[in-house]
């Protein structure tokens, strides 16, 4: 996003946002979008700390500390854009996840038999 206006004090936004739901244990390739000069890959709540600075970020054999909101800034001969990925481990053994995976019918009881 690019802004004009050097009095606009508000925050770029993330112009695409992006969401993925992985197991435990598995590995999960991000990729900034686009031809770009410059990459820098962060978690949208620590912004100084550089995960990368590749068109790519792995995430391999995730645990459930990878569950989080990731930023990809690329620097083209255009501007700036940024990429909002949220990504969620999940480990399907646990009681939790198989609440939270269940599907509620639609009396708000739920489903236990995949319907």
């Amino acid at each position: 996003m690019h802004i004009d206006s050097a009095s606009d004090t508000r925050q770029p936004r993330s112009s695409t946002r992006l969401g993925y739901l992985i197991r435990v244990g598995q590995s999960l390739n991000l990729t900034c979008p686009g031809d770009a000069v410059f990459y820098q890959w962060s978690l949208v709540d620590q912004p100084s700390q550089i995960l990368s600075e590749e068109q790519f970020y792995t995430i391999k054999s995730a645990t459930l500390k990878d569950s989080n909101r990731y930023i990809c800034h690329a620097v083209h001969g255009y501007g700036r854009s940024s990429v909002e990925m949220s990504v969620r481990v999940i480990d399907f053994s646990s009681i939790t996840a198989q609440h939270e995976c269940a599907v509620g019918s639609k009396t708000g009881n739920i489903n236990t038999n995949g319907e």
